[in-house]
């Protein structure tokens, strides 16, 4: 092989394994939460019908997400927490009848008021969905996010990079992913409920009222 053929094969190496890392940093990302990155799988099988795929997850607080995805990555510009999903179609199993992902939820207590739902096109090439929602479709409170696919995620290929906003911490909820008919549930970072006025005001005056108590009997 000629230098300048050995040159171009080492560039040419160096642009794929850029590509996978972006693929597959959600779940091992220094950045991330500790405690809420990683991998779930999603396999579903109705024989001989089956669908196979892995979510790779990541929650990144506040001012976090830029640090791996770059300057104005992040929709809320680091005011709030950033929850990641990328889902990759793992391929045919067998002599299994293969289905591919089509559409991805997580789940919400209805009243967290998540913001800025959509994906990050880093890397470019992977698929991208073709519908981005809150359900239900308007103002909150929502009961999840949801990610179409329409083409769907082609074997074993990955999704772009799924993200919300939201100003609570998280915690984990039901998800699902669907395609061809087959689906499964499983559970993924959500943020955790906004407590109520009321609930809050009446959590303090019972906290109060137990301080008091616990001088009094000294």
């Amino acid at each position: 092989m000629s230098p300048r053929k050995k040159i171009f094969a080492a560039a040419a190496a160096v642009l794929l394994l850029g590509t996978r890392a972006f693929s597959a940093i959600l779940a091992t990302d220094v950045n991330a939460m500790a405690g809420f990155k990683g991998t779930v799988d999603f396999t579903a099988a109705l024989p001989p019908l089956s669908m196979n795929a892995e979510v790779d997850y990541a929650v990144y607080a506040p001012g976090q997400f830029n640090l791996t995805f770059g300057s104005g990555a992040d929709p809320s510009n680091g005011a709030r927490f950033v929850y990641a999903y990328q889902i990759h179609n793992t391929g045919t199993v067998g002599n299994s009848l293969q289905r591919d992902p089509a559409f991805f939820s997580v789940g919400f207590d209805g009243n967290e008021n998540p913001q800025n739902i959509g994906f990050l096109n880093i890397p470019a090439g992977d698929t991208s969905p073709s519908a981005s929602t809150f359900i239900p479709v308007g103002s909150p409170p929502y009961a999840s996010a949801t990610w179409d696919f329409n083409p769907v995620i082609p074997d074993t290929k990955f999704s772009e990079i799924l993200l919300f906003t939201s100003a609570a911490p998280p915690e984990f909820e039901d998800a699902s992913v669907q395609g061809g008919g087959l689906s499964t549930q499983r559970r993924l970072p959500s943020p955790l409920p906004v407590p109520e006025p009321g609930s809050a005001l009446a959590a303090l005056g019972m906290s109060a009222a137990l301080l008091i108590r616990r001088r009094a009997s000294k």
